[in-house]
């Protein structure tokens, strides 16, 4: 991506905002809503979902992965994590009539968080990616342990062609962001061609996990 100084200014404000204050606050809120709701299994897994999520991109980033080669290893990244665990921890504790509309947001707001890292150059499109799949591994262990928790029949319906079409629109919207904000896609011809096919698969990514996990959460949970 490329696009003016104010352009890289705009979107590192809003990724700083990113921090270990802000992921305590996802875990709190979330259990907080889901306890409100009476929703025990709910607060549960998504306890077991930001702290594991979390844990393990920190082991993986400092621990198992340290270095790349000569570089320094980024892999997943920790502002993604956080930023998905927000809209994940969301999307889990949502009543269902409000869901769609929870997972929406996140996405965007998932997105252009990962994206921003990538953007500022603080990561790799795979660093992000990675992040997702931690968070998505995270989510489904999440998700099995409420379904095992709680009592009473399975929802009878989900709404899987509904959260295939959010995960398209999301992805969309969180590319129009980074146009609307004053970005451009940077080379030419044919290299336009593959920051654009990267900028949608990184969002794609990120909106993939949120809509799966809305997905499976009204799949298996009341």
């Amino acid at each position: 991506l490329g696009g003016p100084p104010e352009a890289f200014g705009r979107i590192m404000r809003f990724v700083q905002t990113v921090s270990p204050m802000t992921v305590a606050v996802t875990l709190l809120v979330s259990m907080g809503v889901a306890l409100a709701r009476r929703r025990y299994a709910i607060a549960a897994a998504t306890g077991v979902l930001v702290v594991g999520a979390t844990l393990t991109t920190q082991v993986l980033k400092y621990q198992v992965l340290d270095r790349v080669g000569t570089m320094q290893n980024a892999l997943p990244s920790g502002h993604s994590t956080a930023a998905l665990l927000w809209a994940l921890g969301a999307v889990l504790v949502a009543p269902r009539a409000w869901r769609p509309a929870v997972t929406l947001v996140g996405m965007v707001v998932a997105c252009t968080i990962g994206v921003g890292t990538i953007a500022g150059r603080w990561h790799r499109p795979s660093d992000v990616v990675a992040a997702a799949c931690v968070c998505l591994g995270w989510a489904a262990g999440a998700v099995l342990l409420a379904a095992l928790q709680q009592r009473g029949p399975r929802p009878t319906r989900s709404r899987g062609g509904l959260y295939l079409g959010l995960a398209v629109l999301g992805t969309a919207l969180s590319c129009a962001v980074f146009f609307a904000l004053g970005f451009t896609l940077a080379g030419q011809g044919i290299e336009r061609i593959g920051a654009f096919v990267v900028l949608a698969t990184v969002a794609g990514a990120c909106s993939g996990t949120v809509a799966w996990t809305a997905w499976y959460a009204e799949r298996e949970l009341r």
